[in-house]
């Protein structure tokens, strides 16, 4: 009897098998265009300060992508896939109030089949507030003024001078304010070429 349920449950299977679409049967795979210009949205997953001293033009950030890539009904890129991004451009905080400022590119984006899709895109920009180069500013300019009518009380010349000296050497002492692009910032990007991506059923 048992034997009979066995080969019962065999021939099932088998029929099941032969109904079942032959890709479905022997694991078979499809391939999916990601096409240029396909929009993918990522995210920092560390955070980038202007007052790192090893931070500079170039270096490698990590990012992740937020949302499934979806094409045909397929995912091509998962969420939380690796992404690499790097500092487009950055500038340190100077004398005057002159503010630091970080700009973030998106260079690729790991695919479901491994491969590296290149990106491109608008960089993600931070700026330093520039109220400390107003007040630089107004220490040149207010010890200049003041000296000037120092000298014309005087009826002599000098002091317009020193006090514009004075004041640009203070308004140098005015350092800039630092900037950072924190954790999980949004950065949009965009697949740079067609690429055929190969996915699994």
């Amino acid at each position: 009897m048992k034997k009979i349920i066995s080969i019962s449950i065999f021939l099932l299977i088998c029929i099941a098998a032969n109904n079942m679409p032959l890709h479905k049967r022997i694991g078979a795979s499809k391939k999916i265009l990601l096409e240029r210009n396909t929009p993918v949205s990522l995210r920092l997953i560390e955070t980038v300060n202007s007052e790192d001293l090893t931070a500079a033009v170039g270096n490698v950030v990590d990012l992740e992508v937020r949302i499934d890539v979806v094409r045909e009904g397929e995912v091509l890129i998962r969420t939380g896939a690796f992404a690499e991004g790097y500092i487009h451009a950055i500038t340190k905080k100077k004398g005057f109030g002159k503010g630091a400022n970080i700009e973030i590119k998106a260079r690729s984006v790991q695919t479901v089949d491994g491969q590296r899709a290149f990106l491109f895109g608008d960089p993600l920009v931070a700026n330093a507030s520039n109220k400390r180069r107003s007040l630089a500013w107004g220490l040149t300019l207010g010890l200049g003024i003041f000296g000037g009518l120092i000298d014309i009380l005087r009826r002599k010349f000098g002091f317009v001078v020193a006090g514009m000296g004075m004041g640009l050497l203070l308004g140098l002492s005015v350092k800039g304010s630092n900037v950072e692009l924190q954790m999980n910032e949004s950065l949009n990007a965009y697949v740079a070429e067609t690429i055929t991506i190969e996915v699994f059923e």
